[in-house]
Parts: structure tokens; C-alpha cells; sequence
């Protein structure tokens, strides 16, 4: 286990049955640093937490795969986000070295750093100084690369595949009345093979869950900056409707959340089967001969 206080936890699976899984939730942080200084109250800022959703997966260790969550709210900085999507009107950047690259989300005020919190509330009444946004990059964004990048290196050396779900929760509005219940995310067939996509949409199907792919969520930086579906590196988002589990307005678990973590345990088991076969063949398939069948 990697635990950093305040910043991240990378829990592993028994080593035993670990597999090339990787399930991270970079946005269910509720550790609000005491230099975030914003305007709003924290009971605000929570309206951009994807709240419990950490609660929703935390038995993944269980069936062998890892999880990585940010204990750090992504208003304060996204771990989602590139580390130069920074909006030039949120700080003071005339001795900023790296290019800003802006995002259709920053523009939204949703960047790197958020300059709003939903439904478009300001988050400051001042610039942030240089130093403050150069902190929060290498105290919480870069620890969180760092460990997701060393774990799928370390997996893919280990096993020559790796397979990462990226989690998320949505409100429900995003969706609207009778919309789906789970969105499936893969930059349009960027981040991961169409075998995983389809095994993914039609297991959630078989649990109950209506399912929508790529729309209104085709996933973001995490889901692209590591995978290389070529390279054996498999991405896929995968968004749960707060409605499932979650008083949105008070923000607490509903009764139905111990019902909704048992069904997404399922269709985590399956996956791991489906990791396990590829897996297996995968490795079967790198021995000589003699390796896979033993000498005559």
C-alpha cells in the first residue's frame, strides 16, 4: 500500500491474486486543505464530489485488482486535467514558464484548478499567486501521475497487458429523468478495445443497469494520458448516476447504496475473470513451445 496523508492511497490486492487491474477515484476526496482559501463553504464545494463513490468500490483490493483514490477534492486541483490546462484568468502568470493549454472544461471554468464550483459559483475573489497553483501541481496532482503512471508501468512489466477503470459518479440531471445509469467512456474508441467496451456495457446490462457509451461523458485526461490500447494498455471511463445511491441535495447515502455496491461487485468479478482469461492467453501465447506444453 502507498499512502500519502491527505493526497492519495494506493491500496494493492493480496499479492497472491493480483491481477494487471487498476480501478483509481480521483474525484470522491473530501480533505479540504487549509490553503484553499476559497470563498465558498466546504458545504458548497461538495457539489463537485463524486461523494462515496470511494465507499461504492471499496472491496476492489478483494478480487485482485489495485485502487488509487485522491483524498483531495478536485475543486481544489484535478487530477483529471492536464497540468498546463490552466485557465490565465484564475492566477498570476507573467512568470509562468510552461504553456497554457486551454480545454473546452476550462474555458467552462472547470480546468486544472476550478475558477467555478456548480452551478457557477465563483471559488475566489482574487487572483491565485503563481506559487499557490506550482504547490498544489507538485503536492497532489503530480503524486497521483505518478502513482497511476509507476503502476501501470510496473504491471505492464509484470504481465505485458494492463486494464485501468477509471471511476466516476454523475448527477443525476446530467442524464435526465430516465437517463442512463451507467455512461461508459473511451474517447470513442481511443483508450481501449472494443472487446472490453462490449463486455463492460452488455455485464452491466445483464445486472440491470441501463447503459449509454460515450455520451454524455467519453472520459478525460486519465483515461489518455496513460493508456496505449496498441501497447496492451486498456482504458475505459465508467460514470454511476448519483440517483442509484445518493441524496443529492443532502448528500448522503440512500438505502439503496448497499444494494448498488453488491450489484457493482458483480460486475467487477466478471471483469476480473475476463482480465484473468486475457491474461492467460496472453502469457500463453508469449511462451515458446516447450514453456506452454511442457518438453515431449
Amino acid at each position: 500500500m502507498l499512502h500519502i496523508p491527505s493526497v492519495l492511497t494506493l491500496a494493492a490486492p493480496p499479492p497472491k491474486i493480483a491481477l494487471p487491474l487498476i480501478l483509481d477515484s480521483p474525484h470522491s476526496g473530501r480533505n479540504y486543505p487549509q490553503d484553499f482559501n476559497s470563498v465558498l463553504p466546504n458545504a458548497i464545494l461538495a457539489r463537485g464530489e463524486d461523494r462515496y463513490l470511494d465507499w461504492l468500490f471499496a472491496n476492489t483490493t478483494n478480487y485482485g485488482a489495485y485502487f488509487l483514490q485522491a483524498h483531495f477534492p478536485r475543486s481544489y486541483i484535478d487530477p483529471n486535467r492536464a497540468s498546463n490546462d490552466l485557465d490565465p484568468e484564475l492566477f498570476e502568470h507573467e512568470n509562468w514558464t510552461e504553456p497554457l493549454c486551454i480545454s473546452e472544461k476550462n474555458r467552462q471554468g472547470y480546468g486544472l484548478i476550478w475558477r467555478f464550483c456548480p452551478p457557477n459559483l465563483a471559488l475566489y475573489d482574487r487572483l491565485l499567486s503563481g506559487e499557490e497553483v506550482r504547490l498544489r501541481i507538485e503536492n497532489y496532482w503530480r503524486p497521483y501521475q505518478s502513482a497511476l503512471k509507476n503502476l501501470y508501468d510496473r504491471l505492464q512489466g509484470e504481465f505485458g497487458c494492463v486494464f485501468h477503470i477509471n471511476c466516476h459518479s454523475m448527477p443525476s440531471a446530467a442524464v435526465g429523468v430516465g437517463g442512463a445509469d451507467i455512461v461508459l467512456g473511451d474517447r470513442n474508441g481511443e483508450s481501449c478495445s472494443k472487446s472490453l467496451q462490449m463486455f463492460l456495457m452488455q455485464t452491466f446490462e445483464r445486472e440491470g443497469f441501463s447503459v449509454a457509451v460515450n455520451n454524455p461523458y467519453r472520459g478525460d485526461y486519465l483515461i489518455s494520458a496513460y493508456a496505449n490500447k496498441q501497447a496492451g494498455r486498456e482504458a475505459l471511463q465508467i460514470e454511476v448516476n448519483r440517483a442509484l445511491y445518493l441524496d443529492e441535495d443532502k448528500g448522503c447515502l440512500q438505502p439503496s447504496a448497499t444494494d448498488l455496491r453488491t450489484r457493482l461487485e458483480i460486475v467487477l468479478a466478471n471483469l476480473v475473470s475476463y482480465v484473468t482469461d486475457f491474461t492467460k492467453t496472453k502469457q500463453n501465447k508469449n511462451r515458446s513451445p516447450k514453456q506452454a506444453y511442457g518438453a515431449l
